[in-house]
């Protein structure tokens, strides 16, 4: 069970979360509860599946089981929001079973999609509306009549991918529940219900910090806001900023990738640690819509750092703050377009000069802080073992470092996939082979899979071309 903890926040400005006391806890979570479950509900009889089916429209495409609260729903701006959401979660499978295809054929799967893709196509915001108007549950496909034909291909599609049999696997068909929050006002209030639900995780839900939070799991379920918090140092916990008037497509990206994230966990679970997983679902995401603007991973400027892991060298176990700044960086100015090789290549040469004495020219990385008025390098090993117990930069580097490993592996795994082997196809084959190879061995490790499949180590003490990292930086001297 995913209780807990996969939180993610995004502000536009330094603005110090609300006091607890300040939001309505109680109230707001009595407020959901009227619209979301019977009168005489308490939380030892209500589930959260039983409450969202009671109130949300809802469609499983594939892995993922789409919510959106019928209130919700009956506005069109909102009802218009989440037929863009189920389109692009249909296009991030189509992405992802793209990345498989070198190594099988998913005819059936590929024409399933088509048939759903041309469905909710087809649907209008007004059709949502009416849907979440009426009685009963608001299930898509029955409340709004869909083919035999469509309901088939649902049906088909949520078995392909919900047992992972993309992947060879052979499991029990299961959902990854996705719930949609139209503002801050329904997002706090569906927080504010679950610390009801779960009275041992009120410390987590009834307090200030989910004022700034943009997503989160409680069980199985996501939730994704589609506002950011609201800009300023008295902004109310009700103010949001759309996320569209921030990024062209600003949810929809960012839909695709907290999906993708959990579509790498279903798969992978632990196995793939979040910061690689977040590498994935960032090339996913450019697959989708040829770039990335998203405020899912990198420095997002919550001012929580993330938790140590073998792929965040220097991390803080302990977690802990930072300062809060500003919220776009230099890493961002191309938003993916070029996978980061641009940006890269920049700071690889900057850190190279840096480090003019040093060995291993192509290691080397400069940073600069936040004002542009100080600058350092940092040196590979950056992936793998190899990077344990690497320094975290000074304070006011960290922000800039955030988002140089963030670029960093999102263009590991780009190269990974198209240009490890020296040919795309090769590459291609090689990449798909490690996905249903770790897929398929529960007992094999991240880093024996990745030698086992490109037949390299991940990285080294000393980073030379022999081993995936060293290639990988090889390569990025010469990229165009």
């Amino acid at each position: 069970m995913k209780t807990l903890l996969l939180l993610v926040a995004f502000t536009f400005a330094a603005s110090p979360p609300l006091r607890a006391d300040e939001i309505p806890f109680e109230d707001l979570a009595h407020k959901a509860l009227e619209r979301m479950a019977p009168a005489d509900a308490n939380p030892e009889t209500l589930s959260l599946e039983d409450a969202f089916a009671h109130s949300s429209v809802h469609l499983r495409l594939g892995l993922f089981e789409v919510f959106l609260g019928r209130a919700s729903a009956q506005r069109k701006d909102v009802a218009g929001h989440y037929l863009r959401a189920l389109g692009t979660l249909l296009d991030l499978q189509r992405a992802w079973l793209a990345w498989l295809a070198p190594l099988q054929r998913f005819e059936q799967a590929e024409e399933d999609l088509d048939t759903l893709e041309q469905w909710v196509g087809k649907l209008k915001a007004g059709r949502i509306q009416a849907l979440a108007r009426g009685e009963g549950e608001a299930e898509l496909l029955t409340g709004l009549e869909a083919s035999d034909r469509v309901r088939e291909a649902a049906e088909r599609l949520a078995v392909f991918m919900g047992s992972g049999a993309c992947l060879g696997l052979d499991r029990e068909d299961q959902a990854e529940p996705l719930v949609l929050a139209a503002d801050r006002t329904e997002f706090i209030e569906l927080l504010a219900f679950c610390g009801w639900l779960y009275p041992y995780l009120r410390d987590v839900y009834w307090n200030d910090d989910i004022s700034t939070w943009t997503s989160c799991y409680v069980d199985r379920y996501k939730f994704i806001a589609m506002e950011f918090a609201g800009a300023g140092a008295h902004a109310s916990w009700m103010a949001g900023t759309p996320m569209d008037e921030y990024a062209e497509d600003g949810f929809a990206q960012q839909v695709t990738q907290l999906a993708a994230n959990s579509l790498i966990d279903d798969y992978f679970g632990g196995r793939i640690p979040p910061s690689l997983a977040g590498a994935l679902s960032v090339n996913l995401t450019i697959d989708v819509f040829g770039m990335c603007d998203t405020r899912v991973d990198g420095d997002l400027r919550s001012r929580r750092t993330e938790a140590y892991e073998i792929f965040i060298p220097g991390g803080n176990s302990d977690g802990g703050w930072l300062p809060a700044v500003a919220a776009d960086s230099r890493w961002r100015e191309k938003q993916g377009k070029d996978h980061f090789i641009g940006i890269l290549k920049t700071s690889q040469k900057d850190g190279a000069a840096r480090m003019a004495r040093a060995k291993g020219k192509l290691t080397h990385f400069g940073l600069e802080n936040d004002g542009k008025t100080k600058h350092m390098a940092v040196s590979a090993p950056f992936l793998g073992s190899a990077a344990l117990g690497a320094a975290t930069p000074p304070e006011e580097f960290v922000g800039d470092y955030k988002e140089f490993l963030r670029s960093y592996r999102s263009c590991f795994i780009y190269w990974l996939r198209e240009k490890s082997q020296g040919k795309a196809r090769a590459s291609e084959e090689a990449f798909a082979r490690w996905l249903l190879h770790l897929a398929a061995d529960e007992e094999l490790a991240l880093e024996p899979s990745l030698q086992d499949s490109f037949g390299a180590p991940l990285s080294a003490a000393e980073v030379t071309p022999e081993v995936l990292e060293g290639a990988f930086l090889a390569w990025l001297r010469r990229a165009k």
